[in-house]
């Protein structure tokens, strides 16, 4: 820092605004990643008006006292939600991520020294899903490794599939496994049997109950009440074909996660996904692994990138993109 002069060689500054949670980076203008910040102020939790005060929270003194223009703030995310900051309409997947910054939309700001930006969204009508946020990483993908065609998982509390072909969104689907998780680990009757762990504990376990779910979706209801009533009896069936710690809570969220990944993986070919064909998991290292130890309990190959390495090179690209144009 420079007394009141705020962040040396700051030439913008990237924003991730999920749900619940906020990322901002400090960016050069050769593209160094100058400083990061977080926060818990998700865009699920804010007002309109509370978007900027959430941002300034975390940027106000890297932000000189009056430079010579506002400093472009990018973001990417749910603060273009329909109850944003502002909204961002979506893009038709006809449009190239490459071309995702033309369709980016100005946040009003109170403070005259930002430039708030809002990225946009994919959506599409058959069958009905949208995307947003996970854009940005699928552009940050396509900007470090060009010419990528193949499909991607990007695993969360609702976790995308995409497929990409000549730097389009040609095929996508949402699943709900993490809430669903969330549910009923937090408030359904199996809450008193499980304990969620953040890495797993029982992989076995997790990778049978993959494969069960897999091989056989309607064998999934039976399969996670056996975990309560294992946790009752200190016995009885195991829906993850083994006997030890089957009472133990940690495994037993294991075991619940494996089912829902197991019934998320059985849902594939929807993405039109062929057998022998790889799998790009981009996340979070805890989360993402899990789903390529998943993937790999099914025979699928699958290699992990790290989802903030993406965000940021995505982000990069869509700056990029807004200095050719002149925006």
């Amino acid at each position: 820092m420079t007394g009141g002069g705020g962040l040396a060689d700051l030439a913008w500054i990237g924003c991730d605004w999920g749900g619940s949670s906020l990322r901002v980076f400090a960016v050069a203008a050769d593209g160094r990643v100058l400083a990061v910040r977080r926060s818990d102020d998700g865009a699920g939790g804010l007002a309109p008006d509370g978007f900027e005060p959430a941002l300034m929270a975390l940027v106000a003194d890297w932000l000189p006292d009056a430079p010579p223009a506002a400093i472009r703030v990018l973001i990417c995310g749910m603060a273009g939600s329909r109850t944003g900051w502002r909204e961002a309409a979506y893009c038709d997947p006809d449009v190239p991520l490459t071309r995702l910054a033309a369709a980016a939309v100005a946040a009003p700001a109170l403070d005259r020294r930002i430039r708030p930006l809002i990225l946009p969204g994919y959506a599409r009508g058959d069958p009905p899903d949208v995307m947003r946020g996970e854009e940005t990483q699928l552009l940050g993908l396509i900007g470090t490794e060009p010419g990528f065609a193949g499909l991607v998982c990007l695993p969360g509390t609702h976790s995308k599939w995409a497929r990409i072909a000549d730097d389009r969104l040609t095929a996508s689907a949402t699943m709900m496994t993490g809430e669903i998780f969330a549910l009923l680990a937090r408030q359904s009757i199996l809450r008193q049997s499980l304990r969620p762990a953040a890495v797993l504990v029982d992989e076995a376990g997790f990778r049978a109950a993959v494969r069960q779910a897999m091989a056989d979706p309607a064998a999934v209801l039976p399969a996670m009440f056996a975990l309560r009533a294992a946790d009752l009896t200190g016995g009885g069936a195991d829906p993850a074909g083994g006997d030890e710690g089957r009472a133990d809570p940690e495994r037993a969220a294991d075991r619940l996660s494996g089912l829902l990944i197991g019934l998320e993986l059985a849902a594939l070919p929807r993405t039109g996904w062929r057998a022998g064909e790889a799998v790009v998991v981009i996340g979070a290292p805890a989360l993402a692994g899990r789903y390529a130890v998943a993937l790999d309990a099914c025979g699928i190959p699958a290699r992990q990138v790290s989802g903030e390495t993406l965000v940021i090179a995505g982000l990069r690209a869509a700056h990029a993109q807004m200095i050719a144009a002149g925006s």
